[in-house]
């Protein structure tokens, strides 16, 4: 497989997960490497975040943004 195809499925893991499509899910989850889906997910989380930030390929910024949200959660 190519990277192209390791983010493709990582995309539509994401669009599953979005629309609550459980069997999408388990499909692609059955049928991906998990360790390079992991690590397409995140690429392309880091891409996007850096992106947003202004900061394309600098993704420090987002990810301190990121932490912060995060700190700021709340149980309920």
């Amino acid at each position: 497989m190519t990277i192209r195809d390791h983010y493709l499925d990582a995309l539509a893991l994401m669009q599953a997960h979005a629309s609550d499509d459980r069997e999408g899910l388990e499909t692609i989850l059955a049928h991906a490497d998990s360790g390079t889906l992991l690590a397409s997910i995140s690429d392309l989380a880091l891409l996007t975040g850096s992106r947003a930030m202004g900061t394309p390929g600098d993704p420090s910024s987002y990810l301190a943004q990121m932490r912060a949200e995060i700190m700021g959660l709340r149980d309920e």
